[in-house]
């Protein structure tokens, strides 16, 4: 399985009415250009700390499917807290796992990232 993840970012911010149709044509070049790859994306919207938490949303969602039986747990949020922390990664523990498939994606994964593929 890919564990790659393309975040973009849309088109809700602010922006000058003098740019918006260039932003918006750039946005819709880059979305064809990745569909003709065969690249799968995500779009985050959202402001301020509902975009960062949106973003992280994807990337728990992508990793909880590449990696079902792994990725259980690796997200952490204070949800009981009075202030609201975004979800976070927990230290991943590779040597307790012992699940070769596992430990060959990661690899990969790694290897592929190196390499300079995406």
């Amino acid at each position: 399985m890919d564990a790659s993840l393309i975040l973009l970012m849309g088109l809700d911010l602010p922006c000058p009415t003098s740019e918006r149709a260039a932003q918006e044509a750039a946005d819709a070049r880059l979305r064809a250009d990745l569909t003709q790859l065969g690249m799968g994306y995500r779009v985050v919207y959202g402001h301020g700390e509902q975009r960062i938490a949106n973003a992280l949303n994807a990337i728990k969602n992508i990793a909880s499917s590449t990696y079902p039986s792994s990725a259980r747990g690796n997200f952490d949020s204070d949800s009981g807290s009075s202030t609201r922390t975004a979800p976070r990664l927990r230290a991943w523990n590779c040597e307790k796992c012992s699940d070769p498939e596992c430990e060959h994606r990661l690899f990969t994964a790694l290897m592929g990232r190196d390499t300079g593929s995406t």
